[in-house]
């Protein structure tokens, strides 16, 4: 799964329609708490493999994650 998610923690942009920053399987994950606290890196959290890379689009830096299961 590819996310792109704002400095304000909005996500833009997700490769699966039903997942928005107020969806529960990204609070599982604890994906703005990666974010919040570490900005860019490569981490584990339970079944996923989850990187956060920082990018600059449209006049913005935004974090693209990439979610992986680890199965």
């Amino acid at each position: 799964m590819i996310l792109v998610v704002n400095r304000q923690l909005m996500v833009e942009y997700c490769s699966d329609s039903s997942i928005n920053e107020n969806s529960e399987f990204l609070k599982q994950i604890n994906l703005f708490t990666y974010i919040k606290h570490f900005g860019k890196g490569v981490f584990k959290n339970c079944r996923y493999q989850i990187v956060i890379d920082e990018a600059m689009i449209d006049w913005g830096i935004y974090y693209i994650v990439r979610i992986k299961c680890q199965t």
